[in-house]
């Protein structure tokens, strides 16, 4: 064993004492504070994301399904009232029982007749 891995070996446990921030290069802090920066602009952009297809989604509902359509209006709800995510719930559910029985109001009329499949 040479004399430097020695050194290491007795004064290993004394350093272990020391807090963290006499450990640790200021440089650790720095970059941790930015890691953490930029995860909240990655949740913003994430959520931002989100919201936009959401909006297209129910757009594309209100414009092209005409059963969406008579939905949103029964609620008095547009598509132009979604401002944030939370604002979804505003908007009324659709269940199995009115899809089945008002299969043709829900299917898009922007889609070609002929490429429309019907699984039961």
């Amino acid at each position: 064993m040479t004399f430097n891995e020695t050194i290491k070996k007795l004064l290993r446990y004394p350093y272990s004492l020391l807090p963290y921030k006499y450990r640790l290069h200021n440089s650790y802090y720095s970059t941790k504070n930015f890691l953490k920066k930029k995860c909240i602009k990655k949740n913003f952009f994430i959520k931002n994301y989100q919201l936009n297809k959401i909006k297209e989604i129910i757009k594309y509902a209100y414009k092209y399904c005409p059963g969406y359509y008579q939905l949103y209006k029964e609620s008095s709800i547009s598509p132009k009232e979604i401002n944030k995510l939370e604002d979804i719930f505003f908007f009324p559910y659709i269940t199995k029982e009115i899809l089945r029985d008002n299969l043709k109001d829900f299917v898009s009329r922007d889609l070609n007749l002929e490429k429309k499949h019907y699984i039961k």
